[in-house]
């Protein structure tokens, strides 16, 4: 008898085609730490997404801007939402823009782009100034739209700043991606890493996305993501973590069942109820799908 698949919600998944012409492609002389670049597919599909995640039952599924540049944004959107219009999987759409525009300029961005029902927020590549009057006025924005923030930070200082932008701004719903996103360096930054990230964890209704380690380990069947991943779900509980492929980037480090074999292994002491927010149920009320 075949055994039922496990029923998963993906918060950070990526499609794209560059014959669209709004991508901004890692290269061998600028692979932004991906390692081994050559293999990056020039378009993955939901069709190619489908079949890399054939190990488990994807029921729906958030795309996150990851490769289209700030100002093709709008197109990306506006591409994803036709294709939501016939593939029922895609839920919510997590788009960017360009932080260094006129706070005004970012206002209207984020109004046409909340025209298209599927939009839930941003994330931005590039890290900002929380301090700053435009970090904090960006911050309030999404917060006043109830939109959500996918932030991108790294030990060394960005989770910690990132920490105090999520207490600054208690309304906003703060997620920290792929797991803090420790560097791939020659050094250890567990940590470091370990100690920022529970001051973000202390600050109530922060998200943490347990995602993105094949970028700092470039392998996906790694003991070390365990402690990762263990940790944060101490740190946080079950209902403010959510588990993510990030497809087809951590395809470059092996296939979707060595990273779903470590993961299963990390949630393995949690009750039913527990695994199923972080398999779904955390995502489908933060990203309210």
């Amino acid at each position: 008898m075949q055994l039922e698949k496990r029923k998963f919600v993906d918060p950070h998944m990526h499609l794209w085609d560059v014959t669209k012409g709004w991508y901004h492609f890692p290269t061998p002389d600028n692979n932004f730490g991906l390692g081994d670049v050559s293999r990056w597919p020039q378009v993955f599909s939901i069709e190619d997404y489908y079949s890399a995640l054939s190990g488990v039952s994807v029921e729906k599924f958030i795309h996150v801007s990851a490769t289209a540049t700030p100002q093709s944004a709008y197109q990306e959107t506006h591409w994803l939402a036709e294709i939501a219009q016939s593939h029922g999987g895609l839920k919510a759409i997590i788009g960017t823009l360009d932080s260094t525009q006129p706070i005004s300029k970012i206002e209207a961005i984020l109004d046409d782009q909340m025209t298209t029902p599927l939009y839930r927020g941003i994330r931005l590549l590039q890290e900002i100034d929380y301090s700053s009057p435009e970090g904090q006025n960006l911050l309030s924005l999404l917060s006043e739209r109830k939109l959500v923030y996918d932030a991108v930070a790294h030990p060394g200082g960005g989770i910690a700043r990132a920490a105090v932008a999520a207490a600054r701004h208690p309304d906003l719903t703060f997620i920290i991606e792929h797991t803090g996103w420790p560097l791939q360096t020659d050094r250890d930054h567990f940590a470091e890493w370990k100690n920022e990230i529970a001051e973000f964890a202390a600050v109530p209704g922060t998200i943490c996305k347990l995602s993105g380690l094949g970028m700092t380990f470039h392998r996906t069947d790694s003991e070390a993501f365990s402690r990762y991943w263990e940790y944060c779900l101490d740190l946080f509980g079950p209902q403010r973590c959510m588990f993510a492929s990030n497809f087809p980037v951590e395809q470059l480090y092996g296939e979707f069942e060595g990273l779903l074999a470590t993961f299963e292994k990390a949630v393995a002491g949690l009750s039913d109820a527990e695994q199923a927010d972080v398999f779904g149920g955390t995502a489908e009320r933060v990203y309210r799908i």
